[in-house]
């Protein structure tokens, strides 16, 4: 609805008697995030003692790895000493052209590589798009399978996440936890609403802008790179998920919850 994509009000009506109705008949109802909890309760009150916050968990095992199952630096022939990756679907929500005008802006730095993976509805506009600008720094490779990402985020120096302005529900998108899990800095380019800042915030991890705002994504691109210690916001950004976003702390916390 956010995103226009559903715009039909009948359709709309149908969906939201949906929610009412699971609401209606749950006894507990959890949400990922306090913007989550904020943002239901402001559209119905009277939940305010079914709703619990829960965050998601994160398998860490799953992304630490120690040795490489695929060289894709080897692989593709990635020659920059710096690559941003983004991996996953490239839809309208998304919001990737953001990523390719960020890319179009720090051209000149040739020690980076932004490297965009996977598929989706936009992913043919924005080859086409980065082929007008003759963007030499942008690369686009097909999805990976689940157990090859890790040794995908293991020559990375940098996650990147990115989401449309429009996109107003304060999501906590999973790709933050990811690259935390995988000990790689994350530069975030989210609604303002989004608790995703709070939690990069919190962890120490990376840095994020509103995705309205380009001017300020440029720069905090720029810090990043210009940050000697980035690779240690990586390191703090795996503590932070151990701590936190761990399958046992979390499954403890939803057992606690059950009980």
């Amino acid at each position: 609805i956010d995103l226009g994509v559903l715009r039909n009000p009948i359709q709309i009506w149908f969906f939201r008697c949906i929610e009412i109705i699971s609401y209606r008949f749950s006894d507990c109802i959890t949400v990922h995030s306090e913007g989550n909890r904020h943002s239901i309760l402001k559209q119905y009150p009277d939940l305010n003692n079914k709703l619990k916050t829960l965050h998601n968990w994160i398998d860490l095992d799953h992304h630490q790895t120690g040795e490489l199952g695929i060289d894709f630096r080897k692989k593709w022939n990635l020659k920059q000493p710096l690559i941003a990756v983004f991996a996953g679907v490239m839809g309208p929500s998304q919001y990737l052209n953001l990523i390719l005008n960020i890319a179009n802006r720090i051209q000149d730095d040739s020690e980076i590589l932004f490297l965009l993976v996977g598929g989706g509805a936009e992913k043919e506009n924005l080859i086409d798009s980065a082929a007008e600008r003759k963007l030499t720094n942008v690369r686009f490779e097909n999805f990976v399978s689940r157990e090859d990402y890790p040794s995908l985020l293991k020559v990375c120096s940098l996650g990147l996440v990115c989401l449309s302005p429009m996109n107003r529900t304060p999501v906590v998108p999973g790709k933050i936890l990811g690259y935390m899990a995988a000990g790689i800095p994350v530069a975030a380019f989210l609604h303002k609403s989004s608790d995703g800042h709070e939690v990069i915030k919190n962890a120490g991890c990376g840095l994020s802008s509103d995705s309205a705002d380009e001017e300020s994504c440029i720069q905090i691109m720029n810090t990043l790179l210009d940050n000697p210690e980035i690779a240690e916001m990586g390191k703090v950004g795996r503590s932070y998920a151990e701590e936190n976003f761990s399958k046992e702390v979390c499954m403890n916390q939803l057992e606690r919850l059950l009980n």
